[in-house]
């Protein structure tokens, strides 16, 4: 299930209450209201959390609390071609956009990876990109292919904000250091 940043109707996975050995465990069955208060931790909490929770920190933040900043444990479910760095109308260079599918298990959303890790991704400005495709085209392409290929399925820690109600979630940053706990 694909779902926006504006749209907060994302059902949460209930536990499944059992414990490794197959056995029921001693917590009880996971609801959408325990989940929320057991995982909107203030600042200090456990480093990650999920898209679900995000998304419902979201509706209930005020325009002045935003921007959202949060981490996941995710993967790249697909990318969403062409990479943008040409203005549609003048085809000056600008800042680099792509956009992601992504999905943590507790929902899937569309995302957009940031101008300033895919400009360090790949090793270029726009501008340098725009030269060297016209100056040394298989070069560059090669190391677009390169860039690309390292978010290919992509599994791991992912530094997220929110900066607006209404607008896709901007990835910042793809890995990181993986915590000693995972919060789920």
């Amino acid at each position: 299930m694909q779902t926006s940043f504006a749209d907060n109707s994302t059902p949460l996975r209930a536990s499944i209450g059992r414990l490794p050995g197959g056995g029921p465990s001693e917590r009880s069955p996971m609801t959408a209201e325990s989940a929320v208060s057991e995982r909107t931790e203030p600042a200090g909490s456990p480093p990650y959390t999920c898209l679900a929770l995000a998304m419902q920190r979201l509706a209930g933040m005020t325009d002045a609390e935003l921007p959202l900043h949060f981490h996941i444990m995710g993967r790249v479910v697909h990318s969403l071609p062409p990479l943008r760095f040409k203005d549609p109308n003048t085809g000056a260079p600008t800042n680099y956009s792509f956009d992601l599918e992504i999905e943590d298990g507790s929902a899937r959303a569309l995302a957009v990876l940031a101008h300033e890790f895919i400009q360090e991704l790949i090793g270029l400005t726009p501008s340098e990109l725009v030269a060297g495709l016209q100056d040394q085209p298989a070069e560059t392409r090669d190391r677009l292919k390169a860039a690309s290929m390292q978010m290919v399925n992509y599994v791991g820690p992912m530094q997220m904000v929110v900066h607006e109600r209404g607008a896709s979630a901007v990835v910042l940053q793809l890995g990181g250091r993986v915590p000693l706990h995972y919060s789920y």
